[in-house]
């Protein structure tokens, strides 16, 4: 049987003022819970330890395990940017020389046709020319 419009707004009337009783969405939530980890004692002993680790923090709000953390991370990594450093300049420190001598520099001198070279505008050559000898 198929109620009719009448039937269906009086029905929506009643049900608008119902409330359910005060803490049900908290009891209602506890006894989740509650069912999933008497569910979890009765499951076969060959479950995995990750399973049973994240079922842990899923138990204990994760929120604020994450959050914790978080926080704990970031302390740590203050800490360790903010100290001062130990300067180790000592291990770099340059030990005497013995018996060792500084030479003066020659000057090098390059090779005897470069004063000689033509590198005036209208010096021509073709390709397939000898090369001066000098």
């Amino acid at each position: 049987m198929k109620p009719t419009e009448q039937q269906l707004s009086d029905l929506l009337a009643l049900k608008r003022h119902e409330r359910p009783p005060q803490g049900y969405v908290e009891d209602c939530l506890r006894e989740f819970h509650a069912r999933r980890a008497a569910e979890s004692r009765r499951a076969p002993a060959g479950r995995g330890w990750w399973e049973k680790v994240s079922e842990w923090f899923v138990e204990r709000s994760v929120a604020r395990w994450v959050y914790g953390a978080g926080v704990a991370y970031a302390a740590i990594v203050a800490v360790v940017f903010l100290l001062p450093r130990e300067q180790a300049t000592d291990a770099i420190r340059p030990q005497p020389a013995g018996n060792l001598k500084v030479l003066p520099i020659e000057p090098v001198n390059g090779p005897a046709q470069l004063p000689n070279l033509d590198l005036a505008d209208d010096a021509k050559a073709e390709v397939g020319d000898p090369v001066p000898e000098f």
